[in-house]
């Protein structure tokens, strides 16, 4: 096994890793399943292993199609590499939603342990990595993935002010209490809007908090979204009270849901904010969104004028409210278009638009502020 983790060098870092000693036993298999990915091309799975020890085993990659029983071998290293961190790196392409699985094998002694760390799924093409690693034999039996519960999605109106009712968005039944559409201000003080986004005077959405104990979840699920390469999840969400907890977003494909692809926790003003998350998917997919209660009764949170737009993000012109003047251009750098901006030529070096953590350890940031996740992009200086 390895020293130190690969992400800090240091005994402060942590990684995953089989434990070969007693009682595990020769050809034991030690599996870790992804969340579910939409169909996908051109995108890029990398990973650092270590393999390290005279009895070492096995470590294989196998994509397994969503709501198939086929696994499709990837990427596979066998035997000692070593007392270091590789790189490996396996190109995805798929036709359907899938899940990856990471299979450690057990070698013949204990001395056997395998280690993984800093895993990312990017939106760019690799090659694969090392370029002799052979293709997985599966073995085992494919693990069943809980069913959802709960309404199923229709083709329909997805944009939606809830001025007229929720537009097809179903309330989820494998949660704890009701997303709940409302005009003016909530029932508790000091938490939630005073007025919707569209009009000032119309309807949203919202979970009321009072009543509720902390981590409770509401659900909400939108209509089936079309195919698409490229489309922008645009809503505007209030967030505001000393309790307030999570909201997350989530793409439903077939009937998993993996991480969420944006969140948002705690209170960010008495103001209803602007979200802009890209989406692709080249299957039909729902959008579900789920609030979290916070610890304390003043954590109402409110969604409104929700659309689907196709193609990139664009840069807009926020405007907090139907009356008030427009305040500023936004750029969430979600689009390698960068909304326009251009590196200068009068300077020593340029910005690099980034995802994840930066190249360097113990500095920049680890996500995006935009979503929250891996998934988004920033720009930031290298300095290395």
């Amino acid at each position: 096994g390895p020293p130190a983790d690969h992400t800090t060098q240091n005994n402060t870092g942590t990684y995953l890793f089989l434990e070969a000693s007693s009682p595990r036993q020769p050809g034991d298999v030690a599996r870790l399943v992804s969340e579910a990915f939409p169909s996908a091309a051109g995108m890029c799975l990398s990973f650092w292993y270590h393999m390290y020890g005279r009895n070492m085993g096995t470590l294989r990659m196998v994509l397994h199609e969503t709501g198939a029983r086929a696994r499709i071998p990837l990427w596979e290293v066998t035997g000692d590499q070593g007392n270091q961190w590789l790189q490996g790196q396996i190109p995805i392409a798929s036709s359907s939603s899938f899940q990856i699985y990471v299979e450690g094998v057990r070698g013949p002694s204990y001395r056997s342990d395998i280690a993984i760390d800093d895993i990312q799924y990017t939106l760019t093409a690799c090659q694969m990595m090392p370029a002799d690693a052979t293709p997985a034999t599966p073995t085992g039996t494919v693990p069943t993935t809980p069913a959802f519960t709960g309404p199923t999605p229709t083709p329909g109106p997805f944009d939606c002010d809830f001025e007229s009712g929720l537009c097809g968005w179903l309330q989820l039944t494998d949660d704890d209490f009701n997303w709940r559409r409302h005009q003016g201000v909530t029932g508790t003080g000091s938490t939630g809007p005073s007025a919707d986004h569209t009009t000032g005077n119309g309807y949203y959405i919202y979970i009321e908090a009072t009543g509720q104990s902390a981590n409770r979840t509401a659900r909400i699920m939108s209509p089936l979204v079309a195919p698409a390469a490229r489309n922008c999840l645009q809503f505007w969400y209030h967030m505001y009270g000393d309790d307030v907890g999570t909201l997350n977003v989530y793409i439903q494909v077939a009937n998993l849901m993996g991480d969420p692809l944006w969140t948002r926790s705690g209170t960010s003003g008495d103001r209803w904010l602007l979200a802009q998350i890209p989406v692709a998917g080249l299957t039909m997919y729902s959008v579900v969104l789920e609030g979290v209660r916070g610890n304390g009764f003043r954590g109402d949170i409110a969604v409104d004028d929700i659309a689907m737009l196709t193609g990139d993000c664009p840069p807009v012109v926020v405007t907090p409210s139907p009356s008030a003047p427009p305040t500023s251009v936004t750029c969430s750098f979600e689009s390698d278009f960068i909304c326009g901006y251009q590196q200068s030529q009068q300077d020593d070096f340029d910005w690099t638009r980034g995802s994840s953590g930066t190249g360097t350890t113990n500095t920049g940031p680890s996500t995006d502020h935009t979503l929250g996740t891996n998934a988004g992009y920033y720009m930031y200086i290298e300095t290395s």
